[in-house]
């Protein structure tokens, strides 16, 4: 594969393929199951899913070249990690994409009022879809961290 990730983010799209299917061959992919397939199950069980959404899936992805180019020039390590609001993590725990490590060294840098964070086990990238009662309990845990900081800053300010 050469050097990476390379510095050119168009050419790191056009290798992420690869390195997905050695991901997929060494340690089950960029998901927690065998691959992007594993995201689609859940989806293929709904009963609202239908074989088209997989074409409205293909085109998305191709309306949001420019917003990946993007992403992949963008360096969050750059930007100062003071927030003056709460800030809360969800991650997954096999997450191949955007590695846990990672994520959890940035989140000890965070400044901020208030931060939390929730790993969903056996999950990957997409914990929404791979593990969606986890991920909504986890949503719950935020909505009821954020009630409780609101109605005691609020109540401090009186």
């Amino acid at each position: 594969m050469g050097d990476y990730p390379p510095d050119n983010p168009e050419l790191l799209l056009k290798q992420l393929p690869k390195l997905r299917k050695i991901q997929e061959a060494y340690d089950h992919g960029p998901v927690s199951g065998s691959g992007i397939g594993e995201l689609f199950k859940p989806l293929r069980r709904s009963l609202s899913f239908q074989w088209g959404d997989l074409v409205s899936f293909m085109r998305i992805m191709k309306a949001n070249h420019p917003l990946h180019l993007q992403m992949l020039s963008f360096n969050l390590g750059e930007i100062p990690p003071h927030y003056e609001v709460p800030v809360h993590c969800i991650l997954g725990e096999n997450d191949n994409i955007t590695p846990t490590a990672l994520s959890k060294a940035y989140f000890d840098t965070i400044d901020a009022p208030l931060k939390t964070m929730a790993m969903i086990p056996a999950a990957g990238h997409n914990p929404m879809y791979e593990r969606p009662e986890e991920c909504t309990a986890a949503l719950r845990a935020v909505r009821e961290t954020l009630l409780r900081y609101y109605l005691g800053h609020t109540e401090k300010s009186l």
